[in-house]
C-alpha cells in the first residue's frame, strides 16, 4: 500500500496544470500528496528510514538563507507566500528521499519511470491536440493562451501537456530521457517507443531552450562515448533539416510560424534585455539583495510585459540573495557534480552528468529556484547517483 502511494506521489508531480480552484495560492497534486504523507510517514515511523547526505543539506542552507532575506523584503505578503513555497518544496523532497531509502531494494524509481512514460506521454499528446481542435473556440470565447494540453505563444501553438507551460513540460522530458539512457547502461534495454515519443513532445514544445539543454549534452556525451552514434544522429538531424527547409519554402503558414521562432530567438524571447535590466538592479543591492520573491516587484511594467521572474535561476537568486546566496546556489550545483565524478562508477557518470548539464541549461534561461519540478528532477538526479552504487540484483528488479 504504501509503496503505491509513493507511486502517487512521483505521479503527482507529472500533472502541475491541475489544483484547487478559488484560493489565491493553487492547491497542485504534489502539496496534497505531500501532506498525505506527512500523517503516513508517522503512521509507519518504525518502518520507515531515511539519510540526510550532504547535498540535502547544501540546499537546505541556500533554502534557508532564501526564507532569512524575508526579513528585509519590501512587500512581505509575496515574500510571506513564497517563504511557505520553499517550505514545502523542501518537505516534499525530504518525503520522496524518506520513501526512496525506504524501499528501494523493494522499488526501483527509474523502472517505474520507464513503465509509464509512454502512457503518459501519449495521454499528453492527445491532451494536446484537444487544446488544438478547439483552438477556434478558445480565441473566441477570449481564453488566454493555455486550454487543455495547447498553449498559444503569439502565432506559435506549443505542447504543455498536463503542464503549466511548454517549459515546464520540458522538466518533465528531461529527467524521462536520461532516464531510459540510465536503464539501457544498466540493462541494455531501451524502449524506443519511449524515446520516439519523448523527441516528440520535444519538438512539439517549440522550446530552444529544451532543444539545447537535451540535445547538446546528449552529443557532447555522444562523442566522447559513442562516436557511431553520434554521427548517425548527425545524419538524421541534416535529414530532418531539409525537410524542414522544404515544408519552408513550400508551405507559407509553416515559414509564418518558423520566422516567428527566429525573430524570437534573436532577442531571446526578450531575455537578452531582461537580463541586462536585472544585472544592473543587482547592483544596487548586490550584497544581501532585495529579499525573497522581490524580482516580482521589480519587474513591474518593464518593457508592458507581466513578467513573473528573471527567466534565469542565477539572475533571480542574486537580485534576491545578494551574493551570498548566489554562492550558496553555485555550491549546490557543485557538490552535484563532484559527487558524481568521485562516487559514480564511470558506465554511468557521463549520463548523470549530461543529465545535470541539461538542468543547468534550463535554469540559466528559466527561473526554477522555486518550481517543483526542478526539485523532481534533483530527486531523479540523486536516485540514480544511489542506485548506480547500490549493487540490485537486475533480474530481480526488472521481474517486478
Amino acid at each position: 500500500m504504501i509503496i503505491s502511494f509513493f507511486k502517487l506521489f512521483i505521479l503527482s508531480f507529472l500533472f502541475q496544470q491541475f489544483w484547487i480552484l478559488g484560493l489565491s495560492t493553487p492547491i497542485k497534486p504534489y502539496m496534497l500528496m505531500t501532506i498525505l504523507s506527512c500523517w503516513l510517514i508517522l503512521l509507519n515511523l518504525r518502518n520507515i528510514r531515511t539519510k540526510l547526505d550532504h547535498n540535502f543539506l547544501f540546499v537546505g542552507v541556500f533554502y534557508f538563507f532564501m526564507i532569512c532575506t524575508w526579513f528585509w523584503a519590501p512587500v512581505k505578503p509575496i515574500a510571506s507566500v513564497r517563504v511557505l513555497g520553499i517550505l514545502l518544496l523542501m518537505i516534499s523532497f525530504f518525503q520522496l528521499f524518506t520513501f526512496y531509502y525506504t524501499f528501494r531494494f523493494k522499488f526501483n524509481v527509474n523502472v517505474f519511470l520507464s513503465s509509464i512514460c509512454s502512457t503518459y506521454l501519449i495521454l499528453s499528446l492527445v491532451y494536446f491536440l484537444l487544446g488544438f481542435y478547439f483552438r477556434p473556440d478558445v480565441i473566441l470565447a477570449g481564453v488566454e493562451r493555455g486550454f487543455f494540453g495547447y498553449y498559444q505563444d503569439g502565432i506559435l501553438p506549443r505542447m504543455r501537456g498536463f503542464m503549466d507551460s511548454p517549459n515546464n513540460l520540458i522538466l518533465v522530458l528531461i529527467p524521462l530521457f536520461y532516464n531510459e539512457i540510465y536503464l539501457f547502461l544498466k540493462f541494455r534495454i531501451v524502449s524506443k517507443l519511449n524515446v520516439f515519443l519523448i523527441v516528440t513532445c520535444l519538438i512539439l514544445t517549440m522550446s530552444s531552450t529544451g532543444l539545447i539543454a537535451l540535445f547538446l549534452p546528449l552529443s557532447l556525451y555522444f562523442i566522447f562515448t559513442r562516436v557511431r552514434v553520434f554521427i548517425y544522429g548527425a545524419i538524421l538531424s541534416f535529414v530532418i533539416f531539409f525537410v524542414f527547409y522544404y515544408l519552408f519554402i513550400s508551405y507559407s503558414e509553416f515559414s509564418e510560424l518558423l520566422n516567428s521562432r527566429f525573430n524570437r530567438l534573436a532577442t531571446g524571447s526578450g531575455r537578452f534585455d531582461l537580463f541586462h535590466f536585472i544585472f544592473v538592479k543587482i547592483l544596487d543591492s548586490p550584497y544581501i539583495g532585495f529579499g525573497i520573491s522581490q524580482a516580482r516587484v521589480l519587474l513591474e511594467g518593464f518593457q508592458g510585459r507581466d513578467l513573473q521572474s528573471t527567466h534565469n535561476s542565477f539572475l533571480e537568486v542574486a537580485i534576491e540573495g545578494g551574493l551570498f546566496s548566489l554562492l550558496l546556489f553555485i555550491i549546490c550545483w557543485i557538490s552535484l557534480f563532484i559527487e558524481v565524478c568521485l562516487s559514480v562508477i564511470k558506465k554511468f557518470k557521463a549520463c548523470i552528468l549530461c543529465f545535470i548539464f541539461s538542468l543547468l541549461l534550463v535554469s540559466s534561461a528559466n527561473m526554477m529556484v522555486y518550481v517543483e519540478m526542478m526539485m523532481f528532477c534533483l530527486f531523479i538526479v540523486l536516485v540514480m547517483i544511489k542506485d548506480s552504487k547500490s549493487g540490485q540484483d537486475s533480474e530481480r528488479i526488472m521481474s517486478r
